[in-house]
């Protein structure tokens, strides 16, 4: 379960959330792959959207991985979709 939020405009203050849930099987002991479904809520705007998506995140080392996935977000009300491909860095805590 990943939750984000980000600010798009500093001049007029708009800002966004997400809540993702991500499920995914192991291929190797370092590539998992990975379907993602969530909701996304823009707060300027009052826009609500769902989003789909798949990704994969390859481990290289304890503690960091590399991820890519890409997000399809569907506009709730209008049909407006959008589609996102994102790379990203974790930080895994503990062992």
């Amino acid at each position: 379960m990943e939750v984000t939020a980000g600010i798009w405009d500093l001049d007029d203050i708009g800002w966004e959330m997400a809540v993702n849930a991500r499920g995914g099987v192991l291929l190797t002991d370092t590539i998992l792959i990975f379907g993602l479904i969530g909701y996304y809520y823009d707060f300027y705007n009052e826009w609500q959207y769902f989003s789909l998506g798949a990704g994969l995140e390859l481990g290289l080392g304890e503690h960091i991985s590399l991820r890519f996935d890409g997000v399809l977000y569907k506009y709730y009300g209008e049909y407006i979709q959008d589609l996102t491909m994102n790379i990203g860095v974790n930080w895994h805590l503990g062992n």
